[in-house]
């Protein structure tokens, strides 16, 4: 099915929200589930299951939202209840990336519920959904009952398509284009972090780029502003997009900034594990004294100086190159505390390349179609009209580009 939903996306351009699919566990006793979580998220035997793989699907793992229902209401006092997950940490259930040759999976997570257990009568290991899970409409719904409340990755991946549709509704994006804001606009919860603390890849591989932030997704706020692009590229080459960031950006004392880069494909596959993508697209943020630098440095072969200048800056990442380059939906953030002079002054360039394996030339296009996103967010200053600076400098590289032309 994984396989299936891979070539549909591309065929048809159809965005595919799946969930994770549901761990039911091995332990045998309520008690082992609160001493082994969260280690058994990340197990052999709690990993995704089909069609969560497929890569150029959106696959979305579980958050606890509650800690207590009804029942802890009503007991209180007994110490027999007990919720396993804490609020904003994956849920019990949910299972673990990563997907084909280690891309991250699942990419977001959002709300699916908690599990409540009686450490007394191990028969009660899943009771408290109706106490601790999220609504929905029910499927009772002829006898009077339209809604229920329960607990599953399939009321997680609801809530992202949801927001996917929100974005068609405010933008004519493409299924590239929505995944790419999606993952733009997500973020790891701190409880997770957390949780996972000292295991990056197991906290990875359970809560992938995290949970979508919606009060920037569809407007833009003066404080978090996205800009985007749509475009084809050949096979071996690359394309080059200075980011237009104002100067107010950078002004101010020691606070945090933050710069975030999101890119999505959709490329063909064939049914194997070993070279599963026929095409492989990518990016990287560099720093350099102009865009003309930049583009120089990367035509110049071999030089060791010249391959330094281009290495991805690392400072304050939080997925480097190596990690999310696996997926066909990736991206990173960077954070800039207290800024120099030369990082005011410089030239941040966001490089696109496409290199496919010799093997997939008869599957992909001569230009495969990708969208590239860019969030500058600076939410602790609220005199900062990131909003209104950025657009004025894109509207005069639009006037200027075009006085060339004429």
């Amino acid at each position: 099915m994984a396989v299936t939903l891979d070539a549909l996306s591309r065929e048809l351009g159809v965005l595919f929200v799946v969930p994770t699919g549901n761990y039911t566990g091995e332990m045998d006793s309520p008690g082992k589930w609160l001493a082994e979580y969260p280690p058994y998220l990340t197990s052999e035997n709690a990993g995704i299951i089909d069609p969560a793989p497929a890569l150029n699907a959106l696959t979305v793992g579980s958050l606890a939202r509650y800690e207590r229902g009804g029942t802890l209401f009503r007991y209180p006092d007994d110490p027999s209840y007990r919720v396993i997950a804490r609020p904003g940490q994956p849920s019990p259930f949910t299972r673990c990336g990563p997907s084909v040759n280690g891309a991250i999976k699942p990419e977001l997570v959002d709300y699916g519920g908690n599990r409540l257990i009686h450490l007394v009568h191990p028969d009660r290991i899943y009771r408290g959904d109706r106490d601790t899970g999220e609504v929905s409409t029910s499927r009772d719904f002829a006898l009077g009952r339209p809604f229920a409340q329960d607990s599953g990755t399939s009321f997680a991946a609801p809530r992202v398509a949801h927001a996917a549709a929100k974005i068609l509704a405010e933008v004519d994006a493409s299924p590239n284009l929505c995944r790419a804001l999606l993952v733009a606009h997500a973020q790891i919860p701190s409880e997770c972090s957390d949780l996972f603390a000292g295991d990056s890849e197991g906290l990875i591989h359970v809560s992938g780029y995290g949970y979508v932030n919606r009060s920037a997704l569809y407007r833009s706020l003066d404080q978090c502003v996205p800009v985007w692009s749509e475009d084809r590229i050949e096979d071996r080459r690359h394309h080059f997009y200075e980011i237009p960031i104002p100067e107010v950006f950078w002004e101010g004392g020691k606070r945090e900034r933050k710069l975030t880069i999101a890119l999505a494909y959709c490329p063909a596959v064939r049914t194997t594990r070993i070279g599963y993508r026929a095409s492989n697209l990518s990016y990287r943020l560099v720093q350099g004294a102009s865009l003309g630098q930049v583009v120089r440095d990367y035509d110049t072969p071999v030089p060791k100086v010249a391959a330094a200048r281009i290495r991805e800056r690392s400072g304050k990442r939080r997925f480097s190159e190596r990690v999310r380059s696996k997926g066909t939906v990736q991206a990173s953030a960077w954070l800039f505390n207290q800024v120099t002079p030369k990082t005011c002054s410089d030239s941040w360039v966001v490089v696109a390349t496409r290199n496919d394996p010799s093997w997939g030339k008869g599957l992909s296009a001569e230009q495969e179609a990708y969208a590239l996103v860019v969030v500058l967010s600076d939410r602790l200053v609220q005199q900062v009209h990131l909003q209104r600076t950025l657009y004025a400098a894109v509207r005069q590289r639009v006037q200027a580009r075009s006085r060339v032309r004429g």
